[in-house]
């Protein structure tokens, strides 16, 4: 998504070495810093909706069993990876 305007930010650094301390690539980084922001907000509302679901998804199954204890006990313990590091 970004990938146009990292090329032309890279050569305007390649093109005005010295004047690049100077403000020359100045308009090119708003863009780029404006871009990674997008992209950032994209992704971060893309893995919220995903999550979201996930913990509503158990939720629903943990109701449907009548044990709302279940949701806590998923929650609460530590995962095998976690128990093995731990242990090390």
């Amino acid at each position: 998504m970004c990938a146009e305007i990292i090329e032309e930010f890279q050569k305007c650094h390649l093109d005005h070495p010295i004047a690049k301390f100077f403000g020359e690539c100045t308009e090119l980084k708003i863009k780029l810093d404006r871009c990674f922001r997008q992209e950032k907000a994209v992704k971060r509302k893309a893995n919220f909706e995903e999550n979201t679901g996930l913990v509503w998804y158990i939720i629903t199954l943990c109701l449907l069993s009548k044990s709302l204890t279940k949701v806590f006990i998923f929650f609460a313990e530590p995962k095998a990876e976690e128990e093995e590091e731990a242990g090390s």
